[in-house]
């Protein structure tokens, strides 16, 4: 019998959210964190509010850019398609982190796909909008080259590091990784809180579903994991640590 998922069954249903719970996402952006309430509630009249189906893409690689985009509640992936229309999935977000496009190129394109993984309440507000808020302070303009520069490092920094990683290495980081990010707490057992497939945890680690599964099956063998369709649980963390360090 196959095991019961532990997964959080319940998304949001609604496609707005209260002023509350708007002022609470939009002052967690790095962007506009440490500013007067007064201000917030200017600039969070620019962003709209709009709900996704869990499957529904939110934009696609290639459209034209032209929302930047905060998730509210739910989870979304982010893709991208390689060699032979390969899917990549470059991440999975959670609630209160930013996406889709900041440019001041007219014309610019999506560089990524992004899909709700669950039922998903976005804010987003248009290019024009956030430039203007940016353009009109100094200090949004300089943060907002911060953010971006910073965010374009660490994306750097993680590829090199998996690319120097052996599959059972980048098998281990990923899941240790999602973990940090997604893990919750369950009868004293880490679960990995969002759906994931073998297929798309492959497309995480430039890997092939295959060794995905062999892995995954001597983890469970071992005791390390435990996991269903489309989810996975972490009974022993320290033994997937120990893979990306082991022992002198």
């Amino acid at each position: 019998m196959r095991p019961k998922t532990p997964l959080t069954q319940v998304g949001t249903q609604a496609e707005s959210c209260s002023l509350d719970l708007r002022l609470h996402i939009l002052g967690q952006l790095p962007f506009f964190t440490d500013i007067p309430k007064q201000e917030l509630l200017r600039i969070s009249a620019n962003f709209i509010e709009r709900g996704f189906s869990p499957s529904q893409a939110i934009y696609r690689e290639g459209s034209q850019a032209e929302r930047l985009f905060v998730l509210a509640d739910g989870k979304v992936k982010l893709l991208k398609f390689g060699a032979n229309n390969r899917e990549v999935l470059l991440g999975i977000l959670k609630p209160g982190e930013f996406f889709g496009n900041f440019t001041y190129i007219s014309g610019d394109t999506y560089q990524e796909t992004a899909i709700a993984l669950t039922q998903v309440c976005t804010l987003s507000i248009s290019n024009e909008d956030f430039r203007a808020i940016v353009d009109r302070t100094p200090e949004f303009a300089i943060r907002s080259m911060q953010i971006m520069a910073a965010r374009l490092n660490a994306s750097t920094q993680k590829v090199l590091q998996l690319g120097s990683m052996s599959v059972e290495q980048r098998l281990a980081f990923t899941l240790l990784d999602l973990d940090k990010k997604l893990g919750l707490e369950r009868a004293g057992v880490r679960v990995i809180d969002v759906p994931l497939t073998q297929e798309e945890l492959a497309s995480m680690t430039a890997t092939t579903p295959e060794s995905v599964s062999r892995w995954m099956s001597q983890m469970r063998k071992l005791g390390v994991i435990k996991s269903g369709r489309k989810w996975v649980s972490l009974l022993k963390p320290g033994y997937l640590q120990e893979l990306l360090n082991p022992p002198a």
